[in-house]
């Protein structure tokens, strides 16, 4: 049995383009997630670390300050 070429072909070619151009976007908007994420991840590592360069020099403020006493 042999399949004739009919409307519904051009249809089904668009609706694969409309698809394919869906999953690109999704594809661009999972990539520009991951991106945020990283940048995020950054930020709250730079963050920890000024934290954490504050508590160092806030204790050694407090250990001249004793000293100091002494």
């Amino acid at each position: 049995m042999e399949r004739t070429r009919g409307l519904g072909d051009g249809l089904l070619k668009e609706e694969k383009k409309k698809w394919r151009r869906g999953g690109d976007l999704i594809d661009s908007l999972r990539s520009e997630r991951d991106s945020s994420s990283q940048q995020i991840l950054d930020y709250n590592q730079q963050i920890a670390l000024a934290v954490s360069n504050t508590r160092q020099h806030n204790a050694l403020e407090t250990e001249e300050e004793r000293d100091l006493k002494d």
